[in-house]
């Protein structure tokens, strides 16, 4: 089974240390750990670092982080991972291994995560206090507002979502790039590579839905709706802080 993990990391060597950690004591193991570390120190070395492909990085941009760790991938399997993330299934490799070869045409897999802090899951979209009460009115406005309401799993052209099809799981259209899984030649198809100079600049946010839309014009994204993992968002990741 090939698989590589791609971690994307930025002034956080102890969080990046811990998930590395786990994910050296899973079953089955990855093929390769990825890390992309565009941190201002590189991260010392205690003996787990050196048991991953480790990537300094000059750029200070997530989505260009992520297309190196692409580039320096070798399996037909990706699996990316924020830095804060924490395993809870340690066999979830498997999981992700059996979705891929179970299911023909699939090109992605939106993980479940549960934001630790909070305890709320991340796989539904909260709702806007000022969203209109769901009438006709409510909806001939949200439609109007280029903000309508959305099925499960689809993703509007404004960045509006619909929630995962949380209970069984099924076809989606988004994913959270907090956790996901990609066919490695379905990844970067038609994918705008613009986005990386708008992100550098400050100017983009939410490339991830952009990923999981290109992915599922090159086949289907499945929302796989078991918790593998916690988010430990302490927001302090660069997003959070500006």
């Amino acid at each position: 089974m090939n698989i590589d993990i791609i971690i994307c990391t930025y002034n956080r060597p102890e969080r990046v240390l811990k998930l590395a950690e786990q994910l050296l004591t899973c079953n089955p193991l990855p093929s390769s750990i990825i890390i992309v570390d565009s941190s201002d120190v590189s991260i010392v070395d205690n003996g787990i670092i050196e048991r991953t492909h480790y990537i300094r990085s000059a750029r200070k941009n997530q989505p260009y982080q992520r297309y190196l760790g692409y580039l320096n991938s070798s399996s037909e399997i990706l699996v990316y991972l924020d830095d804060d993330m924490e395993v809870i299934e340690s066999t979830f490799l498997k999981d992700i291994h059996e979705l891929f070869n179970l299911m023909p045409g699939i090109s992605g897999v939106a993980l479940n995560f549960m934001d630790k802090q909070i305890d709320t899951s991340l796989s539904m979209i909260p709702k806007s206090t000022l969203k209109p009460k769901n009438s006709k009115i409510g909806k001939w406005l949200n439609c109007i507002t280029g903000y309508p309401e959305l099925k499960e799993g689809e993703w509007g052209m404004n960045g509006n979502r619909g929630a995962q099809p949380s209970v069984n799981g099924g076809p989606t259209q988004w994913l959270s790039g907090g956790a996901f899984a990609a066919k490695r030649s379905s990844l970067y198809e038609n994918f705008n590579f613009q986005l990386f100079d708008l992100f550098e600049i400050g100017l983009g946010m939410g490339e991830d839905g952009v990923l999981g839309y290109t992915l599922s014009k090159q086949g289907t994204v499945y929302y796989y709706p078991k918790l593998l993992f916690y988010h430990n968002d302490l927001k302090d990741s660069s997003y959070s802080l500006d």
